[in-house]
């Protein structure tokens, strides 16, 4: 006697298939970090790189986005060691905030996932922000 197998409906692989092509979401934690970049100083004692804008200083801001993204100084040397290390931010801070950022968003989904669900109700951001 042969053993009959329940039909699948059409729905639940549609579903499947929905839920496997779903667009990725960016982290809320991220969203923040990001929008701080242009008023947070790219090493100590440096004014931030809004300053520099206004007052039409366009190299200054050059350095401001090369010294906090990829740690490079005003000179054009980069000290490896420094942008490396994830506690020293004077080198690649801009980097290190949104890699935290990135990773506290992580931590928070395993921690709280119903969180999430609270950030998509916030108006014109919530369709790409979790």
């Amino acid at each position: 006697m042969a053993k009959r197998f329940k039909k699948r409906s059409r729905r639940r692989r549609i579903g499947k298939a929905f839920r496997r092509h779903a667009p990725k979401k960016v982290p809320f934690e991220m969203l923040v970090a990001a929008g701080s970049i242009p008023f947070t100083p790219a090493r100590n004692g440096w004014s931030n790189p809004m300053n520099a804008l206004s007052t039409g200083n366009y190299e200054d801001f050059g350095n401001h986005m090369k010294m906090g993204f990829i740690g490079m100084e005003p000179g054009g040397h980069i000290d490896l060691i420094k942008t490396i290390n994830p506690f020293d931010l004077e080198s690649g801070r801009y980097v290190k905030m949104l890699i935290y950022a990135g990773l506290i968003g992580k931590i928070r989904h395993k921690i709280a996932p119903q969180t999430s669900q609270m950030v998509s109700k916030i108006p014109l951001i919530g369709r790409w922000v979790s």
